[in-house]
């Protein structure tokens, strides 16, 4: 039986690899599409530029708060994939918790934040859907000529 969830599981992941590969090509197909252009000149300026605009977010460390708001954030989608390459190993090799005997008493740390970290992300969706589509009348209320405390991003 256990070889039957096996095959099920590696021909559900070779159908989504399929598709995911199917809809990348297209992507890379569009993206040829724009005209060539020279990128070689200054390539140490464009990686220092790349490492610090897309890993860095050089934005983030003007203010404190929401750097270390986003360090929470790209820690939880680190751990989130090391959580699915395990999932997709365990579907694939028919174990539970593949990498717990490597990571000892740190599996469970980090199971334990990831879910810290999805009850977070459902408190705050559910914050945002209130403010925003269900238009709850407290959040855009005036007070003292000044609108609630949401930042002003949020009113369109």
């Amino acid at each position: 039986m256990a070889i039957i969830q096996q095959l099920l599981f590696l021909f559900a992941l070779s159908a989504a690899g399929y598709v995911f590969s199917k809809k990348a090509r297209e992507i890379y197909a569009n993206i040829m599409l724009g005209k060539p252009e020279n990128r070689t000149d200054q390539p140490q300026k464009r990686l220092n530029n790349m490492l610090l605009l897309a890993f860095g977010q050089k934005k983030m460390f003007r203010n404190m708060i929401p750097a270390v708001l986003h360090f929470f954030v790209y820690i939880g989608f680190l751990l989130i994939n090391i959580e699915v390459l395990e999932i997709v190993l365990d579907g694939i090799f028919g174990t539970h918790r593949l990498f717990a005997p490597y990571l000892g008493g740190i599996c469970s740390v980090a199971i334990n934040f990831l879910e810290f970290l999805a009850v977070r992300i459902v408190v705050v969706c559910y914050i945002l859907v209130r403010a925003n589509i269900l238009k709850y009348h407290v959040w855009h209320m005036p007070i003292c000529g000044f609108r609630h405390a949401m930042p002003t991003a949020f009113y369109g």
